[in-house]
């Protein structure tokens, strides 16, 4: 409670400026690592505004109606609002409502009244952005991570007429879209979202994600995946079938993959391939800096997605100053150059095969400095949370 009367104090004796983040994904206790990324952005940006959070989800678990916990995680003032789940449509909308009024009121009291709302990304939150702007006049900007607005996943396509109608809504109302790559803007634009944009990327913590202090040996070359492990966009099995076909030609490499998720099927394939447990190697549950870690005893990242945005998991790996191997998807090829990597066509397996085989013989001329500065340069907290900081003034001037 202390800390609810310093930030009123402070509020209250500067002319710093208060922003509220809506987030349709972000971190609790339902799912720890949701929208990790949006809590980074948020945690970047406070280093030049006072920055709150509301997210609000259904929890399964919960007994009461509503559930409100707030507390600041690394200068953010954070409002994690819970809703009792139900299966009616009718009172999930009016508990998923209530909730953000709840939430919103609890913003009030302990923070006061924002300057401006940021969205992170626009369904479902944008709602209650929208109906605020409606009652309040509070003016918001939207940044945008989903993949459902590109071609190749075409989730939005496939969305409810009214999803769609609400969605334009959101988006001709904000002030600005921020899309975390070009490809993102130009698949926003293609389906009428908005008109107004600037990129801003995602942020990397350069601090844990680094190169190794030590040189690393490459007389077995160690390529690392890392990622939910999701079939249909990660293209897991794809990897495994390179991996074989590598493995009949060569000995000098392995593949470590680190998931959270299940991965028993890709275990069973590769064991069918007879390359478990001697050149593909699973290990589960990493986070922050058990990632970092395995980053810094690589000496190649892989992905070899059917569909992306810009992954996070692909700057980390460059903030680790590790060359990458990535399909042509999304916002990669706006950073992976020859300097820093190679690209493969996606589901071209015997392309991925040849650019592992390139790696294992070439991976040590790179320049492992130049790899890292560059994510240093592009995705720092330093730098992605100054550049919402002028989106933000030149919105409130």
């Amino acid at each position: 409670d202390n800390l609810f009367f310093i930030i009123l104090f402070f509020n209250k004796m500067t002319d710093k400026k208060k922003v509220l983040v809506l987030a349709s994904w972000y971190p609790s206790r339902v799912k720890p690592h949701l929208g990790s990324f949006v809590q980074r952005q948020a945690e970047a940006s406070a280093c030049y505004v006072f920055m709150s959070v509301l997210f609000v989800c259904s929890d399964s678990e919960m007994k009461a109606h509503f559930d409100v916990e707030s507390k600041i995680v690394n200068d953010v003032f954070t409002v994690n609002v819970y809703y009792k789940k139900s299966r009616s449509p009718l009172q999930k909308a009016w508990r998923f409502f209530k909730a953000y009024r709840i939430g919103w009121k609890h913003i009030l009291f302990h923070f006061g009244k924002p300057d401006l709302i940021h969205l992170n990304i626009l369904w479902t939150a944008g709602l209650f952005a929208y109906y605020l702007k409606i009652i309040s006049g509070l003016k918001y900007i939207i940044t945008e991570h989903w993949t459902g607005y590109l071609e190749n996943d075409g989730a939005y396509q496939r969305s409810s007429a009214i999803k769609k109608f609400f969605t334009k809504i959101i988006a001709h109302n904000a002030e600005l879209i921020i899309p975390v790559s070009m490809n993102l803007k130009n698949a926003m634009k293609a389906h009428g979202l908005g008109s107004r944009f600037e990129i801003v990327y995602n942020v990397v913590d350069t601090a844990m994600f680094r190169p190794s202090a030590n040189s690393k040996k490459i007389s077995k070359t160690i390529f690392l995946h890392v990622s939910t492990t999701l079939d249909e966009q990660k293209n897991v099995s794809g990897i495994l079938m390179a991996v074989k076909t590598l493995a009949e030609k060569r000995t000098d490499f392995e593949l470590r993959i680190v998931s959270e998720a299940q991965f028993s099927s890709h275990e069973k394939m590769a064991q069918s391939f007879d390359i478990l447990n001697k050149f593909v190697f699973f290990e589960s549950a990493k986070h922050g800096q058990g990632v970092a870690e395995e980053m810094r005893n690589a000496h190649c990242f892989v992905l070899f997605s059917n569909y992306e945005n810009l992954p996070v998991v692909i700057l980390e790996a460059m903030a680790s100053g590790l060359p990458v191997i990535s399909s042509t998807v999304g916002g990669v090829p706006e950073h992976i150059s020859n300097e820093f990597g190679l690209l493969v066509q996606p589901r071209n397996t015997d392309g991925l095969c040849n650019a592992m085989e390139y790696m294992i013989d070439n991976s040590g001329n790179y320049d492992l400095g130049k790899i890292r500065n560059y994510a240093v340069e592009n995705f720092s907290c330093e730098i992605v949370g100054k550049k919402n900081y002028d989106i933000y003034k030149s919105i409130l001037t």
